[in-house]
Parts: structure tokens; sequence; C-alpha cells
């Protein structure tokens, strides 16, 4: 089997089941979504930066907090399979191009686990704050990762449009 095929076999693999677990995350997210977290989980992660951290999670009932548990513990794999469709799809399109010596760059490797590395942190970061109460370090902490995180998936984005739009110009 050639690397294309085998690339795109993992990519289209990646994608069904990142498609499957964002209808499991975003049925979840909306039970979280109120005055204080309009953005639902969103919002939460980055309740380190606007100290509502604790206003959240005491407008939530028991159950609601329960849905922000099972959403984080699903998020952990979520966290491997948005970073891997993106690096799969990037991969692709650079092949496409016959633009790399390698199927996968330290690059791409790199983008990848920054992003899964950042949202797992931050992750840490969300369940500390409702286990042991809303400490200022990791209300922080989880603000700081998704920061990363969503920089990171900026930067694999752009680099995403990028390559399709040389891919559109050759043809």
């Amino acid at each position: 089997m050639k690397e294309q095929d085998v690339l795109r076999r993992c990519f289209v693999v990646v994608l069904i089941l990142f498609l499957i677990c964002s209808v499991v995350v975003l049925t979840l997210d909306l039970q979280l979504r109120n005055e204080i977290t309009p953005e639902g989980i969103v919002a939460f992660e980055f309740c380190g930066f606007t100290a509502t951290c604790s206003d959240a999670l005491r407008a939530w009932s028991e159950v609601q907090v329960r849905t922000l548990i099972l959403l984080l513990g699903i998020d952990y794999l979520y966290l491997f399979l948005y970073p891997a469709a993106l690096v799969l799809a990037i991969a692709l399109l650079r092949r496409k191009l016959n633009e790399y010596s390698q199927p996968i760059s330290p690059s791409l490797l790199v983008l990848g686990a920054g992003i899964s590395a950042a949202d797992a942190i931050e992750n840490v970061g969300s369940l500390s704050m409702i286990f042991y109460g809303d400490a200022s370090f990791p209300a922080l902490l989880s603000a700081v990762c998704a920061t990363m995180k969503f920089l990171l998936l900026g930067v694999g984005f752009l680099w995403l449009v990028l390559l399709l739009l040389r891919l559109r110009a050759l043809r």
C-alpha cells in the first residue's frame, strides 16, 4: 500500500471518530451554557482570566457539574483526535503538492503534540477547580493552556488554508 493511501485511510478513520466525538462534545457542552458561561466549556476554560470560575461552578447544578466532568473525560480522547485530523490533513496536502521529504515532518508532530499537551494540561486545571475548589493557580493554568491550544490551532488552520490556496492556484 502506498504512503498516500495509508495517510488517506488514517485521515478518514480519524475524521470519522472526530466527527462522532464532536457531536457528543457539542451535545454535552450545550447543557453547560448559562449567563455566566454563555460559551459553555470554552468560557470555563478561560475563567481564570475573568475570575468567574467560582461563579460558574456555583451556577451549575450537580447534574451540570457531572456533565462537565464527563465532558472533560471525553476531551481526553478528543484532544488526540482533532490535532491528528489537522496534522493528517496538512500532511496529505503537502504530499499532494510534493512539498516534503517525510510524510509527517517534525514541525507537524510538534504542532499536534503541542495542541494535545496544552489541552490535557488545561483539563487538569479544570478538574482541579471542580474537585478542589476555585484555586487561582489551576484556573490560571487552564486559561493559559487554553490560550496556547487555540493559538496553535490557529497556526495549524492557517497552514492548512495556505496549502489549500497553493493547491487551488496550481489548478
